[in-house]
Formats: C-alpha cells, structure tokens, sequence
C-alpha cells in the first residue's frame, strides 16, 4: 500500500477490490443517483427547449446570410475571397511605399 502512495507502484482493480472490501466500502454505493432517469414531462419540456434553439439559431443564421452575402457562400469560396482581399491590401501597401 505504501508504495501506491508514495508513487512507486501502480494499483490494480485487484488491490482497489480488496482495499475496498478491507474498508467496508461498496464502490458502487458511489454511483447511486448518478443515472436518474428523467420525468416524461421534463423530456418533453427538453426537447422543446432544444426545438426552440434550433429556431432561432436558424433564424439568426438566415438574417447573418442576408446582412453579408458572403456568408451564404461555401467555406472554399470564402477563403478564397479572403485571400484575394489580402493579396489586395499586400498590393495596395506596397504601391504606397
């Protein structure tokens, strides 16, 4: 045991059932009421929450896609669109030097 502690040994579940057993202590008893289950108004309550979300999380994405176009775009078009901007700027910077 004293090596467990002090970190020069590791444990087994072997040693951790007789170690329990020597204490009295059920592991077990450590997940009880872990796993409740869940009312069916409380699920029902749940997954209308989550419907709801999922709404308004869709609509917020359709007023996004409307405020800037190019969000409506498909991620290579964008980085592409990105990068031409940067390349731009780049241009621009060197043409006032």
């Amino acid at each position: 045991m004293g090596e467990i502690e002090r970190g020069e040994a590791n444990t087994t579940l072997d040693a951790l059932e007789r170690l329990a057993d020597a204490v009295g202590w059920d592991p077990m008893d450590a997940l009880d009421g872990m796993r409740e289950p869940i009312t069916e108004g409380v699920r029902v309550m749940l997954l209308s929450e989550v419907s709801q979300l999922q709404d308004r999380l869709t609509s917020m994405t359709k007023w996004l896609a409307a405020l800037d176009p190019a969000l409506d775009q498909d991620p290579k078009k964008r980085s592409r669109a990105r990068a031409r901007r940067a390349q731009k700027v780049v241009a621009a910077r060197k043409e006032t030097r």
